[in-house]
């Protein structure tokens, strides 16, 4: 949803979807508030300022650029939480895997949702 709304909507609206959507997952998640915004809000940012760029380029390419932001966005996440609550960054041997996974699922599952939404 964060990369729908940071390639199709205006500033306002993507910035806020990010902030929003980082606030939801804090509190579902019991992390600190705000900690996921601020990497969503940053993630949707670059894409924002790139969008111009990914719209030019074949949509395997974009797939698989969505698939390293994915990957970098859930590792820089689990990177500010581990600083937050812990004295260091210490990443667990499950966590890459996990997040891996998930931007897996996400490259596979991304036509199919920017298909049914236009």
């Amino acid at each position: 949803l964060m990369v729908y709304a940071a390639m199709s909507c205006n500033f306002y609206t993507a910035v806020s979807v990010a902030f929003l959507m980082g606030i939801m997952q804090d509190a579902l998640s019991n992390n600190q508030l705000g900690i996921s915004s601020i990497i969503y809000v940053l993630a949707t940012l670059i894409l924002y300022s790139q969008r111009k760029y990914f719209f030019q380029r074949r949509l395997l390419l974009v797939m698989l650029a969505g698939f390293a932001a994915t990957c970098v966005v859930g590792l820089m996440s689990a990177a500010i939480v581990g600083l937050v609550y812990r004295d260091g960054f210490l990443l667990s041997a499950s966590a890459p895997g996990r997040i891996l996974g998930s931007a897996a699922i996400n490259l596979l599952v991304t036509p199919f949702v920017f298909g049914g939404v236009d």
